[in-house]
């Protein structure tokens, strides 16, 4: 379960039925290793193929709109810099 996935059932009255709570704090203990992992790869210029893969692991955790916005919150950073 990705973030998006889990706000989405957040959003539905009845979404204690449709998720435990194990499965949540699951998910929640990954963005941590995820940020840590982005940060420091801030730090040196990645191949096409580092950044393919960062992409993809991130995608799984996020969800695709979330992600897209955060890449080119990402990029503008960098060009401004």
């Amino acid at each position: 379960m990705n973030a998006n996935e889990l706000a989405g059932l957040l959003e539905v009255d009845s979404w204690y039925k449709l998720v435990t709570r194990e499965e949540i704090a699951a998910m929640l203990r990954t963005i941590p290793a995820l940020e840590a992992e982005i940060e420091a790869l801030k730090a040196k210029t990645l191949t096409d193929e580092e950044i393919f893969d960062v992409w993809e692991m991130v995608e799984e955790e996020i969800g695709h709109r979330q992600l897209k916005l955060n890449f080119a919150r990402a990029i503008l950073r960098k060009a401004s810099e």
